[in-house]
């Protein structure tokens, strides 16, 4: 296995909110061989991996933050995550976590364990095969990206689990169940959001909806209020 850092410059400004037009896209950096590997990532894994790199918090904990959480209240962490595999053009990592003491592995996609990762300050690795093949020399031309890595294989297993290691997985299961995608649109700073509705406000006033009106004035003073104080 080889060690992998993530290319800073270059993912932060493929991640920044408002390359809504290009591809989000993270980079690895080999520690040993100088080369680099371009991953395009999901919308939802790109704003909680731009948040880890920047340190900026988002206005609600978003799923990786919520899955640290649970991970905290088990005396659990990540250890490690270890990029192991490219299959038709889509790599598959392991989440290597640690529990009082006990290692346990989980297949996983690359975007979310670095999120993790990132979150518990934890070591990425690749395999060197895979390095090889999906990496490239800086200074040589960037290769062509396609997909994502968002595909998951159609069948896949858990490895062999002890019991305790059920109850721990089981309640993370149930607790995420619950959880919905993230809407990008409340990781919007209060100023940007406050315009959106004095639009939408002005648009149901010329359509006389004024009871919809009226809520989104509500809304606007709310908004306003909490910009104030904070």
């Amino acid at each position: 296995m080889i060690e992998m850092t993530v290319d800073m410059e270059r993912s932060i400004t493929s991640l920044t909110p408002d390359q809504k037009s290009k591809q989000q896209m993270i980079w690895l950096r080999s520690v040993e061989h100088q080369m680099v590997i371009p991953m395009v990532i999901g919308m939802t894994e790109a704003m909680s991996i731009f948040s880890a790199l920047t340190g900026e918090p988002p206005m609600r904990p978003l799923t990786h933050d919520l899955v640290r959480t649970i991970l905290d209240q088990f005396d659990g962490q990540v250890e490690r995550v270890e990029i192991v595999d490219l299959k038709k053009g889509i790599f598959c990592a392991e989440l290597v976590l640690l529990n009082r003491g006990k290692q346990l592995r989980l297949d996983a996609r690359p975007s979310d364990s670095i999120a993790l990762a990132l979150r518990y300050k934890a070591p990425i690795f690749m395999s060197e095969e895979v390095l090889m093949e999906a990496g490239y020399k800086e200074g040589q031309a960037e290769p062509e990206i396609e997909g994502e890595d968002l595909v998951m294989p159609e069948e896949w297993e858990l490895p062999d689990i002890d019991d305790t290691d059920k109850e721990m997985l089981m309640a993370v299961e149930e607790a995420l169940d619950d959880i919905e995608q993230p809407d990008p649109e409340l990781l919007i700073k209060p100023e940007g959001k406050i315009e959106t509705l004095r639009k939408e406000m002005e648009k149901a006033s010329k359509q006389e909806r004024y009871e919809e009106a009226g809520r989104l004035r509500d809304e606007i003073a709310r908004l306003s209020e909490k910009k104030r104080v904070n």
